[in-house]
């Protein structure tokens, strides 16, 4: 059994300029910086032409934007550029309603959306049926959950062939019903002997 929790995710569209400014003298610095959600830690710088592209890690102190350094442009660096953001790592919780034991955690690293964590369950018993849910958390606040999904209610069935409780129940019951009907018909014989018996002495 797989479970496969999936989550799509809408972040804000991120603001991308350049310091000291757009129009840049040959053979000076620039610096263009990508600002987006505090909940990112991979930023990627995009030239549109598809002749480059870009990637930064968010500063711990401010992990809503980062910087891409240019030391000395040229004019082969002139174009129009775009930036895009997204989580790094992401950690999903399976829990069971009402159970005491621990949720089950899968952490993925380098996902972009939509992100999907499959859960698989081994050697399903009985004690694995019940309501389950599952959350997910991002590597910048890992203490702080996403809502969690809706319910998904697993039933576990007796299909490996063995005997079950209703098995031994029904075995029961035939035996016992053997058993009477014997001490009956060994009563009625009896019965009958002892009738006999008598008629022979008199």
């Amino acid at each position: 059994l797989k479970i496969k929790p999936e989550t799509h995710e809408v972040l804000p569209k991120p603001s991308i300029w350049a310091d000291p400014g757009i129009l840049v003298a040959q053979g000076s610095p620039v610096t263009i910086w990508c600002q987006g959600s505090l909940l990112v830690d991979v930023y990627r710088l995009y030239k549109e032409s598809g002749s480059g592209s870009w990637q930064a890690q968010a500063p711990q102190g401010s992990r809503n934007k980062a910087g891409f350094h240019f030391g000395s442009l040229s004019s082969s660096d002139a174009g129009q550029y775009q930036c895009a953001y997204r989580s790094r790592n992401h950690t999903f919780h399976l829990s069971k309603e009402g159970s005491l034991a621990p949720p089950q955690h899968l952490r993925l690293q380098d996902t972009a959306p939509p992100v999907r964590a499959n859960f698989t369950l081994r050697a399903v018993t009985s004690a694995h049926g019940g309501t389950y849910r599952c959350y997910s958390s991002q590597s910048t606040a890992p203490h702080l959950l996403s809502l969690p999904s809706d319910p998904l209610e697993l039933l576990v069935s007796d299909v490996s062939g063995a005997p079950g409780l209703a098995w031994y129940l029904s075995v029961l019951i035939g035996v016992s019903v053997t058993f009477v009907l014997l001490l009956l018909v060994l009563l009625f014989l009896r019965h009958r002997g002892q009738d006999r018996h008598r008629k022979s002495g008199e």
